[in-house]
This record gives C-alpha cells, structure tokens and sequence, in this order.
C-alpha cells in the first residue's frame, strides 16, 4: 500500500509542478534559457560504438512499450534517472511505466551521437517525447544523456538524464 500512494503521490507531484511552472512562467520557454540544439546525427561509428547505440535503441523501444524485462536487460539495477519533476532508480522508473504513470505515445528522434572512454560511454539523443502523464498530453523537446559502462562484454545503463530544450 504504502509504494502505491508513493507512485500516486509522485504523480500527483508531478502534474502540479509542472502546471505551477507552466502558469507561473507562461510556458517552458519563459523559463528555459533561449537555446537551440542540433546534435550530429550518426556518424560512421566502430562496431563497440554501434553497440552502444544499440543498447540505447532496445532500452528506448522497452521504455516505449513498457517493457520492464526489457529495460531491466540494459539498465544497471542501480541506475538513476533524472526527469523534469522527479530522480529515481531503476525500479521507480519501471513502476512509472508499467502502472501508467507515464505513457508514452510519441518520440521522434532528429538524432543521436555517442562517445567512448574506454569502458564508458556517453549517448546523447535529441528527441520530442510525446506522453500521458497523469492523465494530460505533454510533449517535449528533449536532449537526453544516456551513461552506459561496459562490463562483461555489455554495455549498462547507469544514467539516463531529461534535459527539456526550447527548439
């Protein structure tokens, strides 16, 4: 009971925030600095990058579906989250999608670039990101940093960064 009227309450969290701020600033770009980002789209990758994209590419199409075996097969146990009203874990994140807290019903990707040091690796994807979140439509033009480590052959999630842009 008590994790149920955490989700609830973080729902309920959410929506406020980001209608307070909404009508505070009268939009997201009153408050957002004026910037304008253009990530490089794929280059010519080697195949330890291509396969970091690809870890990428399956934990989108899990988050999209809300497929927890899915996301729990790319990211860390440990891995955090940072969303505009709300960091959590992995499990947290999880129960997100799973329970409908959030619903995905776009994201249109305009790009992603990846870097590698040594056995980290950084992914960065430019996106809009359509979805229901308690219950009202949003969408969002986001960069997100998604922080993979390579153990074992594979590459982890461990950080999954929303950074909400104004173009």
């Amino acid at each position: 009971m008590k994790k149920r009227n955490v989700v609830i309450l973080s729902t309920i969290l959410v929506a406020v925030t980001a209608a307070v701020t909404w009508l505070a600033t009268g939009g997201w770009s009153s408050f957002m600095p004026p910037i304008s980002a253009s990530l490089p789209q794929p280059g010519d990758y080697g195949p330890e990058e291509q396969a970091v994209l690809d870890a990428s590419g399956k934990f989108w199409a899990a988050m999209e579906n809300a497929d927890e075996a899915g996301m729990r097969s790319v990211a860390d146990p440990n891995c955090t989250f940072v969303h505009i009203g709300m960091t959590c874990k992995l499990d947290e994140e999880i129960r997100a999608y799973t329970s409908g807290m959030f619903q995905p019903t776009e994201i249109v990707f305009h790009g992603q670039s990846v870097e590698r040091y040594g056995d980290t690796a950084i992914v960065l994807t430019d996106c809009d990101y359509s979805l229901r979140l308690g219950g009202m439509s949003t969408t969002h033009h986001f960069a997100v940093t998604e922080v993979y480590v390579q153990r074992e052959g594979q590459w982890n999630l461990v950080q999954f960064s929303f950074t909400a842009l104004t173009s």
